[in-house]
């Protein structure tokens, strides 16, 4: 408060002088003047000198001014011009307020001392009863600086760049003795573990992705010498065995559930024959040579490199090893697979090459090719070349397949005898020749065609000059011509026979079998469905005669013109025949066909065709045509047919007058126009014809 009496007595001093400077009179107070309140109603104690009477005053110099009973109200204190030095002044005990006239009032050297008993200094209204630290700086509310202070217990705070916190008391949260270990020393018993730093001797921990663990002193347990087999390169010597690692050598085990052991460099001594070796020893062996045990019974192992002779025994050879009581010998079964000379039955890689020389060697042998399980596929057709005696052979009929992309397998030799069993072939749809045996100057000498599936192909077969030909058990499927006989030079070639086929076309059209010359078919119990011809036959009988055509027990199904044709060739006009001929026992019609059987008449000769013989057949739904019909026939008969339902248009039996020495005789015929019809020739029976 003395600091405040002072500011005070400098201000009154400057309003004192202030005055003296303007050269204005004012009153005269002497020393000690009660000066009273303003006012009436308190006028101060005795003897006081009212303000109101005064106006403005100057003050003498005096220890100090007092405001006796001012409780409130303002007191304006004008200071003179220049300085009067030091002044005081002393303010009452009680709460007042000092107000500097100017709206900013500068202090300058002044010094507002607390210090005393009963000041207080307030901040905005806000006492400031005491102080803590050293220093003379007070800071302010952005950014300050604190040095060392002793922040007490803040409610909230941010201490990024803050230094010196005590971890055992000044972070809260922490796990029990987490505080603890985390005041020692990384490195010593109770420190936390640091990446890279030592554990110590934990009493428990989970290593799964631990590494680097040595393990010579850092696994506990271990048998004896194991660490040290751990520490070893794997394949060294001394080194834990490794799946699928090199054991080296040890010095025992049981080899009981072992496999993959390799015979060459794996097994010592001698392999007896009772568990499928040798039974002897082969180091007097030279390279490329195997034992083999001569003569019957007694015969010992062999010793000496006589008693051994070159490995010719190989499946690219025909031959293979068999095991005989003495031993194991070298037996030509020749037997060629087609996978032994690199075929691939994937149904996509070309094995033209492969089925060049897997042919080459079971032909050179005549022996055995063999068809593997699989679809092998060939760009290029197959030639038998020269070959005089081969088997071709299939494991499975539907699982063995040859496909080509183009025509198939053909054959120029004469004479030789060929055989195709159980397997699967398929060609070009459009113009392929999937088998084609013999050519125009030659054919083979026999020909055996079984169980062979013909999936696919323009014509399944073709055989030139054929003699001793049977196909049997086979199937084909939509063939523009399933089978085409030929005898350009053998017109009564013979003994052949096409036997229990079955031949399936999906849209009516094609010819199932063609006969183009060449006698001695026998076309026996097929099934044919939807071709407009299933049997054609139409010889080149020029200056020729052929003879023996059977065709008995085949159902011809769903035809398209005619069942079964027999045409001669329109340029023949010289004198050909065609002699011994049985359609017997064969069903069918159907379809849109015109008649089942007929024959028609050469230019020329009026008759080409003799000793015909139609019996027994059973004829259904032909359209507008006839059962039976022949032209330039002699010697002829025609019984015991039936033909129903033949249409109300159509003839049931139809001859010619060039047909002769006939007999037509107990034929049935039902809704048919006319039983019979046609002026037959010289000597033609006509009887016994009708409804049963």
């Amino acid at each position: 408060m003395r600091n405040l009496a002072r500011i005070f007595a400098a201000a009154i001093s400057y309003v004192v002088c202030a005055t003296i400077a303007q050269a204005q009179v004012y009153p005269y107070i002497p020393p000690n003047t009660v000066l009273g309140r303003i006012g009436n109603n308190n006028p101060g104690p005795p003897n006081a000198v009212p303000l109101t009477q005064l106006g403005d005053v100057i003050l003498s110099a005096v220890n100090s001014i007092g405001f006796i009973n001012t409780t409130s109200g303002s007191i304006t204190l004008q200071p003179p011009t220049g300085a009067l030095g030091t002044q005081i002044l002393t303010l009452p005990d009680l709460t007042d307020t000092l107000v500097g006239k100017a709206t900013t009032d500068v202090f300058t050297n002044k010094t507002f001392d607390t210090a005393g008993t009963g000041n207080v200094w307030k901040v905005n209204g806000n006492s400031v009863s005491a102080f803590s630290g050293t220093g003379n700086v007070i800071l302010l509310q952005t950014s300050p600086t604190f040095i060392t202070p002793n922040l007490g217990t803040p409610s909230a705070g941010v201490l990024t760049n803050a230094t010196g916190l005590p971890i055992s008391t000044g972070v809260s949260g922490l796990g029990a003795n987490v505080a603890t270990a985390l005041g020692i020393n990384v490195g010593t018993a109770g420190s936390p573990v640091i990446n890279g730093g030592a554990l110590g001797t934990p009493s428990s921990g989970t290593m799964t992705n631990a590494t680097g663990l040595p393990i010579s002193t850092g696994v506990s347990g271990l048998g004896t010498g194991v660490a040290t087999a751990l520490g070893v390169n794997v394949g060294t010597a001394g080194s834990p065995v490794i799946n699928g690692g090199a054991l080296g050598t040890p010095s025992s085990g049981s080899l009981g559930n072992a496999t993959g052991l390799p015979l060459g460099t794996g097994v010592s001594g001698t392999l007896p024959l009772a568990n499928g070796g040798l039974g002897g020893d082969q180091s007097a062996a030279t390279a490329n040579q195997i034992p083999v045990f001569p003569g019957s019974g007694g015969a010992s192992a062999p010793t000496a490199a006589s008693a051994w002779f070159d490995n010719v025994c190989s499946s690219t050879t025909g031959q293979t090893w068999t095991r005989a009581s003495t031993g194991w010998k070298c037996t030509s079964h020749l037997q060629f697979w087609l996978d032994d000379f690199g075929g691939v039955g994937d149904g996509v890689t070309d094995n033209s090459t492969a089925e060049s020389n897997w042919i080459t060697a079971a032909g050179a042998a005549s022996g055995k090719a063999i068809i593997p399980i699989g679809n092998f596929n060939a760009t290029s057709a197959l030639s038998l070349g020269s070959i005089t005696q081969l088997s071709m052979e299939g494991i499975s009929r539907e699982g063995s397949e040859l496909s080509f992309s183009g025509d198939g397998i053909s054959d120029t030799t004469n004479n030789a005898i060929l055989s195709f069993k159980t397997f699967k072939i398929s060609c070009n749809a459009s113009t392929g020749v999937c088998l084609s045996l013999g050519n125009a100057t030659n054919g083979p000498q026999r020909t055996e065609i079984r169980t062979v599936t013909f999936a696919q192909g323009a014509t399944p077969i073709h055989l030139y000059n054929a003699g001793g030909t049977r196909i049997t058990d086979s199937f084909f499927y939509d063939c523009s011509t399933c089978v085409i006989s030929e005898s350009p030079v053998n017109p009564d070639a013979g003994d052949n026979w096409f036997d229990h086929n079955f031949l399936l076309q999906t849209v009516v059209g094609g010819t199932g079998f063609s006969l183009i010359s060449g006698g001695g078919w026998k076309i026996t119990n097929n099934k044919f469905n939807q071709y407009d011809f299933g049997i054609f036959a139409k010889p080149l009988l020029s200056h020729h005669t052929m003879s023996d055509l059977q065709i008995q027990g085949n159902s011809i199904e769903g035809c398209g013109t005619i069942c079964v044709l027999i045409q001669p060739d329109a340029s023949t006009t010289t004198d050909s025949t065609l002699i011994n001929v049985i359609v017997s026992g064969n069903e069918g019609g159907g379809g849109s066909a015109s008649s089942f059987f007929e024959t028609q008449a050469i230019s020329g000769p009026t008759v080409w065709i003799y000793n015909l013989v139609v019996s027994n057949n059973v004829i259904r739904g032909t359209n507008a045509g006839s059962c039976i019909q022949i032209d330039g026939v002699s010697t002829f008969s025609i019984t015991t047919n039936n033909c129903t339902d033949a249409g109300t248009v159509t003839n049931g039996i139809v001859t010619q007058t060039d047909d002769d020495h006939g007999y037509v005789a107990f034929n049935t015929v039902t809704n048919a126009t006319n039983i019979t019809a046609g002026t037959p020739g010289t000597k033609v029976t006509v009887t016994s014809n009708g409804p049963p």
